[in-house]
């Protein structure tokens, strides 16, 4: 029998595009700027992790507003969103929480504190560091900061500039109003202890992909997936998967993912890599 042929969707961000051939990515200067203006607003996601109090973090709440923790089909994206989200911030508790009890507080390093800027709710925080103290840092790194009167703040990496003999530190901050308190003391060339705690990037990953799905083709299929085929037809399933492992030398699960792409009964399949 002729094989058959599913569509392949190709979804316009900046992950896909990066893989896409160049003469598929050929775009007119409007749909540059059409991309540019969807950028992910991480400020809630920001504003919450920063705001949380690091020597009580095990107290901090996070609410969840369905009771059913196995919850698979969603009626529209703002409940997909209202499930997954406290979710995420609960993964992103346990590993800062994780990280804390690791932390080794003997291996530190010391910044001073050129300059602050307040920019909307955040604070720009630029400090120079040594040269070798800075290998470890790396942009959406999370930091612990602290004084020697012992007043300690959570900051991100923005960037990290290398300068004659050392290196800028740009970092972020947020404050509400009863962590203000501490502003006083970014004082010009004062000196903090820096810690490094975690890299964010993977929650941020995860939380791009949870605001962008609203402007996915595919969202349908996620929000309400297809139900598992029943179990009729597994042997011959099962000498199928067979023969896609031993044409295309691959393992068990990797030849499951393929037999599951090609499934009619399931339009849509998500594959976790890599394999």
């Amino acid at each position: 029998t002729a094989p058959t042929h599913r569509p392949i969707i190709v979804i316009d961000n900046p992950v896909a595009s990066e893989f896409q051939d160049p003469n598929l990515r050929k775009k007119e200067a409007q749909g540059s700027c059409d991309v540019k203006s969807r950028a992910c607003d991480f400020n809630l996601l920001f504003k919450r992790i920063l705001n949380w109090d690091h020597s009580n973090l095990s107290q901090e709440k996070i609410s969840f507003s369905s009771e059913d923790k196995n919850k698979l089909a969603f009626a529209d994206y703002k409940e997909y969103r209202a499930f997954f989200e406290p979710l995420l911030l609960m993964e992103a508790k346990e590993q800062i929480t994780t990280c804390l009890k690791e932390l080794d507080r003997s291996k530190k390093n010391s910044a001073l504190l050129n300059s602050t800027i307040q920019t909307n709710d955040y604070y720009e925080l630029l400090f120079t560091c040594q040269f070798d103290a800075m290998r470890e840092y790396s942009e959406h790194d999370l930091l612990l900061l602290q004084n020697d009167k012992q007043n300690s703040f959570w900051a991100l990496v923005v960037e990290v500039v290398p300068r004659a003999g050392n290196y800028e530190l740009k970092l972020r901050t947020f404050f509400n109003k009863s962590s203000r308190i501490i502003i006083p003391e970014f004082k010009g060339d004062s000196e903090w202890k820096v810690f490094s705690i975690t890299s964010l990037i993977t929650i941020i990953r995860e939380y791009q992909a949870l605001i962008e799905l609203e402007k996915f083709p595919v969202k349908d299929f996620i929000l309400k997936p297809t139900p598992r085929p029943s179990q009729e037809g597994e042997e011959e399933s099962k000498g199928q998967i067979s023969s896609i492992q031993s044409i295309h030398s691959l393992n068990h699960s990797q030849a499951v993912a393929v037999f599951a792409s090609e499934s009619k009964a399931c339009p849509f399949t998500l594959i976790q890599g890599p394999p």
